[in-house]
């Protein structure tokens, strides 16, 4: 019996050891194949500066090592591209900057000149209204000197001297719409 059970044991040790060494060669091909395709897809890989496995890229991947490489001066060339852009858009920014700066200095040397021309202006409406105020004051008092007198007792008292003071006398409206 013991026969028996040691070849039976000696059996079961063969077939795990068949079934172990499938298994092992069967996990060893998985994580290969894992590896495998990290490292093909890895840009890394590709893009080393270690000259061995450079030359071995280009031994045995010849295209995948061109497509890699290609890919790597696309990139470059892209990046410099960017690079130039950022360039061109901060001078451009750089110019607007200066523009927008001396715009903004002219509006504000043409609001105070704009302010200081409202303030002319204002002064000289002042003065105008100043005399308009005046001269409605003559006229009411003319008014009320040709309500008091005659005619003729008017021209002994109030003698014109020039042309405005016959018109303002004779022609009353016109006289009114100077200031009206």
């Amino acid at each position: 019996m013991t026969d028996v059970n040691q070849s039976s044991t000696e059996n079961s040790i063969e077939e795990n050891n068949k079934g172990g060494l499938i298994s092992s060669i069967i996990t060893l091909a998985f994580w290969l194949i894992i590896v495998s395709a990290f490292l093909w897809n890895w840009d890394g890989f590709w893009q080393t500066d270690i000259k061995a496995l450079n030359n071995v890229q280009k031994k045995f991947l010849p295209t995948k090592y061109s497509e890699e490489q290609l890919k790597t001066s696309m990139v470059t060339r892209n990046n410099n591209l960017i690079e130039s852009i950022r360039d061109r858009v901060e001078r451009t920014e750089e110019r607007a900057n200066r523009k927008l700066e001396k715009v903004i200095k002219e509006k504000d040397v043409a609001i105070n000149k704009f302010e200081e021309a409202k303030t002319n202006l204002d002064n000289y409406l002042e003065k105008e209204n100043t005399k308009c105020r005046y001269y409605d004051t003559s006229l009411r008092m003319i008014d009320l000197l040709t309500k008091k007198y005659s005619e003729d007792e008017l021209k002994r008292v109030l003698s014109c001297t020039n042309i405005e003071c016959e018109k303002i006398l004779n022609y009353r409206q016109e006289a009114i719409k100077v200031c009206g």
